[in-house]
């Protein structure tokens, strides 16, 4: 077996791990460290060099221009090669400072050395890039650095700008640690979120500064909502963000006071950019508590406006509606889920069923032009599945239809349920009464 540790110098205690591994692993297995210290000698070591001058000069053109710096760096030529020089071609010291540069609109006679040996100029680049920036920055870094994990962009935003946290340019913020080279970006192929990261050295980094910072507790309270989305795999590019937003809303219920409020602000922030988030938002209020009733109606309404052919949460909305009392947001709810519900067969025929019921006991009343327009729609919205309602379904639209006022309607279905039984003396009876109105109307 072959184990490997990429960036060794990052593990808590490596020296400790190091002597460890070297005492307990034995042949057959092999062990692969690549690290930028020194102190750690094994049987074949290989010194892994910087880039050769060409490589240089691609990487410093291409990245020059991605930071628009490009022109500060024409006539600077010994700037560039005393850079070389001092980083030994190191490609995250030569990003590292150019993002000094694109932050300061400075170039100088020749690239500052730092620190006397090359292998410590990567730390006190990281100091100096550190130090200049700006405590909205700060705080960001702080945060990515508190977990060893890919974050989603839009969950850092959420959290960020959470009402009990003071307001803050995130995107701004970012754009300063991506130029610096401190945080990295990486867009899904599922659904383009971008999700962020901190290249271990940086992390490293960053991680020992956290320990000083007066802001610990902050960026402690960020963190235990940032861990509400779950642990994101490098594979993300293939899944999205959408996993990640489930996993936040199924923790999200285990939450109760301040803390659900502030999960439910997070998600309506997610949800500007994902309307799914309304309907997760919906159901968690639904389920929170009675009073989160009058809320998830908005949520959910929210996500049908946006979302105008989901069955089911139409259907949800409609039970939203009918436990608060609300018979002409439930008639509309009812009404567009028949319009939509295509393979939803079962909960729609319950829903119908509900109605009805509602409707003879006297809890829906019919009384306005809008309502028998919301019946009407109801039962014109089962017709593609006219020979899949069952004799139940044909009385239960023959009596809304009724209700709608349209005798046509009425008598459509009446004659459907009569053709599954002939013997029903209930559809029998509104057949005729819809009959003989019929016929003294056109006498």
């Amino acid at each position: 077996m072959l184990y490997v540790f990429d960036n060794f110098e990052t593990v808590h205690n490596p020296a400790q791990l190091f002597r460890e591994l070297n005492e307990f692993v034995r042949l057959p297995n092999k062990i692969l460290i690549t690290t930028r210290y020194r102190d750690f000698k094994g049987d074949w070591p290989l010194d892994v060099d910087g880039m050769s001058r060409p490589e240089f000069d691609t990487l410093v053109s291409t990245s020059a221009s991605r930071l628009n710096v490009t022109g500060l760096l024409q006539g600077n030529g010994a700037w560039i090669d005393s850079l070389y020089r001092e980083s030994g071609g190191h490609p995250y010291v030569v990003n590292v400072a150019l993002g000094d540069v694109a932050r300061t609109r400075k170039v100088g006679q020749k690239f500052e050395r730092i620190m006397a040996s090359k292998d410590d100029i990567l730390d006190a680049l990281f100091e100096r890039s550190f130090n200049r920036l700006n405590p909205d920055a700060q705080r960001v870094f702080f945060t990515l650095c508190r977990w060893r994990s890919l974050i989603p962009s839009i969950a850092l935003e959420a959290v960020l700008t959470r009402p009990s946290s003071d307001r803050i340019d995130v995107e701004a913020a970012l754009q300063h640690l991506i130029d610096s080279s401190l945080v990295q970006r990486a867009y899904s192929e599922v659904d383009a979120e971008s999700f962020l990261n901190v290249p271990a050295a940086a992390y490293r980094f960053g991680s020992a500064q956290l320990k000083f910072s007066d802001i610990t507790e902050l960026i402690e309270e960020d963190a235990q909502y940032l861990h509400q989305f779950g642990a994101v795999s490098d594979n993300v590019t293939k899944t999205g963000f959408s996993p990640h937003l489930h996993r936040f809303y199924d923790n999200a219920r285990s939450l109760s006071g301040e803390a659900l409020s502030e999960a439910v602000a997070i998600g309506e922030y997610v949800a500007r950019r994902y309307p799914e988030s309304w309907l997760l938002l919906a159901r968690l209020q639904r389920d929170s508590s009675p009073s989160g009733r009058i809320a998830a109606k908005g949520s959910y309404q929210s996500y049908l406006s946006r979302t105008s052919d989901d069955a089911e949460a139409w259907l949800e909305l409609a039970d939203i509606c009918r436990s608060t009392r609300d018979d002409l947001g439930e008639l509309r709810a009812a009404a567009n889920a028949s319009q939509n519900a295509g393979r939803r067969y079962a909960a729609l025929s319950e829903s119908l069923a509900t109605t009805r019921e509602r409707c003879d006991a006297g809890l829906i009343k019919a009384e306005s032009k809008q309502k028998r327009a919301y019946l009407l729609t109801l039962c014109q919205g089962w017709h593609p599945r006219e020979n899949q309602a069952t004799l139940s379904d044909c009385y239960n639209l023959t009596r809304l239809a009724e209700r709608a006022g349209d005798l046509g309607e009425t008598l459509f279905w009446a004659e459907q349920g009569l053709r599954k039984d002939r013997g029903n003396q209930r559809l029998r009876e509104i057949q005729e009464r819809v009959r003989a109105t019929m016929h003294g109307r056109t006498r």
